[in-house]
């Protein structure tokens, strides 16, 4: 969350790698990105949760690298 704070504010640049993961299963939290990250949604905080998914959305519409990934 302090990322996307930098991002926003122009002090800090983001090339995002996803690694065995795709940019939009990141995006939308589909998947078993999704999977993983509503089984840790459902034992956190409701403002936690939406810092993640904004950052999580910021940071997947940037374009980036993707390795290794899975199909």
């Amino acid at each position: 969350m302090k990322m996307k704070k930098c991002v926003d504010n122009g002090s800090l640049q983001v090339i995002p790698i996803f690694y065995k993961v795709r940019a939009s299963d990141v995006n939308r939290k589909t998947g078993e990105f999704g999977e993983k990250f509503w089984a840790l949604a459902r034992v956190s905080s409701g403002e936690q949760i939406k810092n993640w998914m904004e950052a999580l959305e910021c940071i997947s519409g940037k374009m980036g690298l993707s390795l290794g990934d899975k199909r």
